[in-house]
């Protein structure tokens, strides 16, 4: 851990947390919620009071995402933490600067709260640590009488623990990954973007114990093996009985769902670390198994046959050497002191193209939880827990149990538009002899809410999407028009390309400036270097007379640099915060003193005015800032 001064704290991303703020989007927003079911309502103000007073203790919660230059950081978030009534579906993405910049929300609706998490921050254990103590802290509030507060204050024996276990558990030894594995990929129509069906099974555990005992498994491996069923189920092509439908529409339906004998049907299955390795860690600290099965064309499987298969495959991996080696595998890009110095917006590219190749190695997600339990004195005012994960159209299908009390909650998440895999599911369950109940979140008419209660659910944002889209469109069938008419109307001035680059510009701030919730700072450094783009392709459209990069590029980045000292004085509590933004000013400055000396620039005012604004305001910063200005700079450049 790092210290800079009383209030401020930061410390690096734990090695699984750096991939998420790179992949993540509207599109895949690794979130995901974590919920618990009072018995009676929620008084909104207790729990908005109990979420202040417990969040201080949990320092790798109450922090911001920051920027470095060579990697991402968590920083302590000075700001209040935010409190809403659900109103929308579930785990919908985090913008890093929405929620007065914290990476998680707290949500109530009726007598639920729910604590949805950015992935970065936290896994389960630590995630249904947070929620356990903020429960208990709102038990005691609503109700002084019953539960008196404890000494302490804590009301759980939770962990505080900040600490990167994969660093402090990684021996340098042989490594491999998923590189170039393909899992079977389910494939189907989706619900709109935003939209998530959420499946809730209640299983009885005494019942399900039964059924496992009988079948000498784990609950996880029987789970793991029914979902492997369920698909085969679902997705072999003898599910579409003989004269049901015609010999076209047949071909069409596999061609949608794809050949189930092309890949392994394989399941991602984490698992916590800290079974194996003494760690309280509240980061992340978890590996990733699978359980596979070849289901090929034409074969009829019976559920024996894949629960033997995926069992054994699956318990072959748990054990501590083979955790070690996944560690080996996390850690060692990370140390290499080849890819340290790297830049930040480099290894994001890199960090993409290798998850977009792993990405592929997993059909699906089952993660268990395992067992909450509350301290005795408030079991009798919570009904129940409940996990959910988030699903897009990128991953499209994932399951997650937690169990408390006598009751298994086997929760699906799904962006399909029907829900046949669920349907499937839950049949062989009952099949088998487990007693259960299913409930939904009304995406799925017969799937409706019952004892975790969800708000009645907007789909507006699909129209806002779909004129989205037909503005994009217009705006590009615009630009080839004009474009065409420059072509066959040519005089010597190819003007369309400044028309072009006006509509890409608009588009850009519309997308960039506008809608993303993004850092002020940041959308006018954008800003400005697409101004100054588009400034030097009008210039150069027409003719290249030199007023772009004489004029125009320096008064645009003295303009810049106004905008920022005015953003560093209204937010003088944070300034330092704006410290990288001044360096980033001052080599954009120098790049035009180059193009003098090459005797691109000859009318170099306005340039070496730019330049001279840029190093006089980094270095008041710098003079004035003192130790503020060095720890921030340490935080920004750390390798």
């Amino acid at each position: 851990m790092a210290k800079t001064e009383k209030e401020i704290r930061w410390h690096r991303l734990d090695n699984t947390a750096n991939i998420f703020p790179v992949i993540s989007n509207e599109h895949l927003s690794s979130v995901y919620r974590i919920g618990v079911v009072l018995r009676e309502e929620i008084d909104p103000g207790l729990l908005y009071e109990a979420l202040q007073h417990m969040l201080p203790w949990f320092e790798g919660m109450q922090v911001r995402l920051r920027r470095g230059v060579f990697w991402y950081y968590f920083e302590t978030n000075p700001k209040a933490p935010v409190l809403t009534e659900e109103a929308l579906y579930p785990c919908r993405y985090i913008e890093p600067y929405s929620s007065n910049q914290y990476l998680f929300r707290v949500s109530y609706f009726k007598n639920k709260i729910n604590v949805e998490i950015f992935h970065a921050l936290t896994d389960g254990y630590g995630a249904i640590n947070f929620l356990k103590e903020l429960t208990a802290q709102y038990l005691h509030l609503r109700y002084p009488d019953k539960l008196p507060p404890l000494k302490g204050g804590m009301g759980e024996k939770t962990s505080l623990q900040v600490e990167d276990s994969y660093e402090k558990y990684y021996v340098k030894e042989g490594t491999k990954g998923y590189g170039g594995v393909v899992a079977y990929e389910l494939k189907d129509e989706v619900l709109p973007l935003g939209v998530m069906g959420v499946t809730h099974g209640f299983l009885d555990i005494p019942s399900l114990k039964g059924v496992c005992q009988e079948y000498g498994v784990s609950i996880t491996q029987y789970l793991a093996a029914v979902l492997v069923y369920s698909i085969y189920q679902v997705y072999k092509p003898e599910v579409l009985k003989a004269g049901e439908l015609g010999h076209g529409e047949r071909e069409e339906e596999r061609r949608k769902k794809g050949r189930l004998d092309k890949h392994k049907v394989r399941i991602n299955i984490p698992v916590n670390l800290r079974q194996f390795f003494p760690s309280e860690t509240t980061m992340n600290f978890f590996g990733v198994v699978f359980a596979e099965m070849k289901l090929s064309e034409g074969k009829v499987y019976s559920f024996e046959e894949i629960l033997e298969q995926v069992a054994e495959h699956f318990s072959r991996q748990l054990t501590k050497e083979h955790m070690e080696e996944l560690i080996a595998y996390n850690v060692s890009n990370e140390k290499s002191w080849l890819l340290r110095p790297i830049p930040l917006f480099l290894k994001n590219m890199g960090i993409k193209l290798v998850y977009s190749r792993t990405s592929k190695a997993f059909t699906t997600t089952l993660s268990n939880l395992g067992f909450i339990r509350m301290l005795p004195q408030y079991e009798p005012f919570v009904e129940s827990f409940h996990f959910i994960m988030g699903a897009s159209p990128k991953q499209p299908f994932k399951c997650v149990v937690c169990s408390y009390g006598k009751q298994l909650v086997f929760t699906i998440s799904s962006a399909f538009s029907n829900n046949d895999l669920q349907t499937a599911f839950f049949r062989k369950l009952k099949e088998d002899g487990v007693a259960l109940r299913v409930e939904g979140n009304g995406v799925y008419p017969e799937e409706q809410p019952g004892k975790i209660p969800y708000p009645r659910q907007p789909r507006d944002e699909e129209r806002y999407r779909i004129w989205t889209k037909g503005y994009f469109v217009a705006s590009v069938l615009l630009g080839g028009i004009l474009t065409f008419l420059n072509f066959f109307t040519y005089r010597g001035v190819p003007w369309s390309l400044v028309s072009t680059g006006a509509i890409v510009y608009f588009l850009f701030t519309m997308r960039f400036s506008v809608h993303h919730n993004t850092n002020p700072a940041a959308k006018i450094m954008i800003q400005t270097l697409a101004a100054q783009v588009f400034c030097l392709l009008a210039d150069v459209s027409l003719g290249y007379s030199g007023w772009s990069v004489n004029y125009a590029i320096p008064a645009l980045l003295l303009l810049a640099n106004g905008m920022n000292l005015i953003l560093t004085a209204v937010n003088h509590m944070s300034w330092q915060s704006y410290l990288l933004f001044q360096i980033e000013y001052v080599v954009l400055g120098l790049i035009p003193m180059v193009l003098r000396l090459l005797g691109v620039i000859t009318r170099p005012a306005l340039t070496r005015a730019a330049l001279l604004s840029s190093v006089g305001i980094l270095s008041v910063s710098l003079l004035l800032g003192d130790k503020k200005a060095k720890a921030e700079l340490k935080r920004r450049f750390h390798m």
